[in-house]
């Protein structure tokens, strides 16, 4: 946490808090993701398994990117790309056009065809999840609930999702 300036908080989830932060020598802002660990068992499932998947899905663009991870005061810690809104907030705040909704659509679509292709099911697809640049590029966020998948098939839980979502591959 030496490296880092935390400037304000971004949100607050079931697994933990984000927070807008600054990189002390590179100037750079970035989100950071502190998740709660349990008293009893250490570090939650959650936690290593959205830090295992963010390492072997690394280096797409339609992907929030892990930076750097490390432990402070009993949490997690995940260095995250830091977006200026979500889905959601642009769809309330903004009147979007035709163009705009295809390139958004696309940009959905290519993050979760690269989770696909590494064998990921996201589980928790909602416009809160999908993080959005100052420049116009989504980024599909919040790996807590994904899981690995395929031969032979795993069990998951049904109704591992946020209710009023329900993702497709569920």
């Amino acid at each position: 946490m030496d490296k880092y300036k935390i400037i304000t908080r971004l949100g607050e989830g079931a697994h933990g808090k984000v927070y807008l932060a600054q990189h002390l020598d590179t100037n750079e802002y970035v989100a950071i993701k502190k998740m709660f660990m349990d008293s009893d068992q250490g570090i939650k499932r959650e936690a290593i398994r959205e830090i295992k998947l963010l390492q072997e899905i690394k280096n797409h663009i339609n992907i929030i990117k892990c930076s750097d991870i490390f432990t402070y005061r009993k949490n997690m810690c995940l260095v995250l790309e830091y977006m200026a809104l979500d889905l959601k907030l642009l769809y309330q705040k903004v009147d979007l056009n035709a163009s705009c909704i295809k390139n958004l659509m696309q940009q959905i679509l290519c993050g979760i065809k690269q989770c696909h292709n590494s064998w990921i099911v996201h589980r928790d697809i909602k416009p809160e999840n999908f993080l959005i640049s100052t420049n116009g590029t989504l980024k599909l966020a919040d790996f807590g609930l994904a899981k690995f998948y395929g031969t032979p098939s795993r069990y998951m839980t049904p109704r591992a999702c946020t209710i009023w979502y329900r993702a497709p591959e569920l």
